[in-house]
């Protein structure tokens, strides 16, 4: 999961353009990533 979050960000600088379908991706990961992340420490 930490790469596909590294993607995001990557993909975010990268082509800007793609901003609306990367904020709405993240919009969803900040939802069911908690779950799906044993590494978090703040959850």
């Amino acid at each position: 999961m930490r790469s596909l979050r590294h993607w995001i960000g990557a993909a975010l600088a990268a082509q800007p353009f793609y901003s609306e379908e990367i904020k709405l991706v993240q919009l969803m990961f900040q939802t069911w990533a908690p779950h799906f992340e044993p590494f978090r420490v703040n959850e």
